[in-house]
């Protein structure tokens, strides 16, 4: 949802359902957990085929409400920083 989620030319392909999410997020009080703890990081879970675009396309839903109770947040595959 942030721009930092996604890079490269054409990034503005493939925010289908961004509206819809977002009130999705606010209607049950859920937050992007990873984002939230990684404010400023630049990390992608796909990549078109030449590395030009790229997307962190999973999000970490999480009730507000579990933020004081809940520690880190972290990818568990290879992760790829462009």
């Amino acid at each position: 949802m942030s721009d930092l989620d996604k890079c490269g030319e054409n990034a503005s392909l493939g925010v289908e359902g961004k509206k819809e999410i977002s009130v999705l997020m606010k209607s049950f009080h859920l937050v992007d957990f990873w984002r939230l703890k990684n404010p400023s990081s630049r990390v992608y879970s796909w990549f078109n085929s030449d590395l030009t675009i790229a997307f962190r396309l999973d999000r970490f839903l999480i009730s507000k409400s579990l933020i004081k109770s809940t520690r880190s947040c972290e990818y568990a595959f290879r992760m790829v920083e462009k």
